[in-house]
């Protein structure tokens, strides 16, 4: 679904963020709206919203197509609701050694974890893999020696690497 401006509603008057379409992330309140300049050819395909705040915060948008101005809006679907709540717990677990050309588990199952950190520690010599089970020398993310990896997901986690080599992991959690 695309459009060319949004609409929020929300539970409260607390300010969010909002980035659209990967940009970055702005301050948000309920009732504001979001439309590109004028002459810009990119449209609405993507919404994400980020609640910085320790309370829930329940959302609803309403993506349209035309401009608030002319109120000649056509809404394209309904309200989509979403409640989500800030990370309050943040697990350094200890190094992990990647032993030579095996797919090592650097992060277990966790369904209270939001995100997980994996570093390829700056010592390091070589790019290593970050995905799941199946990671290998061409299947997976790569990360370069001094570089982080976030992944936003609550399945196992498993990185690979040419030779053997420690990588730091942390998870962030909800309780």
């Amino acid at each position: 679904m695309t459009g060319d401006t949004f609409v929020c509603s929300a539970s409260n008057q607390t300010t969010f963020r909002v980035a659209v379409n990967g940009g970055t992330r702005v301050p948000f309140r309920a009732g504001w709206h979001w439309a590109p300049f004028r002459g810009q050819a990119d449209r609405i395909r993507q919404v994400e919203i980020f609640n910085p705040n320790a309370t829930a915060l329940t959302i609803s948008f309403e993506l349209a197509t035309g401009e608030l101005i002319d109120r000649a809006l056509i809404l394209a679907g309904g309200a989509v609701q979403t409640e989500e709540q800030s990370a309050d717990t943040l697990s350094p677990a200890e190094d992990v050694t990647l032993s030579a050309a095996i797919a090592t588990q650097v992060a277990p199952v966790n369904t209270a974890r939001r995100r997980v950190l994996i570093t390829n520690l700056a010592g390091n010599t070589n790019t290593i893999r970050v995905g799941d089970v199946s990671v290998s020398l061409t299947r997976g993310a790569p990360v370069a020696p001094g570089q982080t990896i976030t992944l936003e997901t609550t399945a196992a986690v498993y990185a690979w690497s040419t030779g053997s080599q420690d990588v730091a992991v942390l998870e962030v959690e909800r309780s």
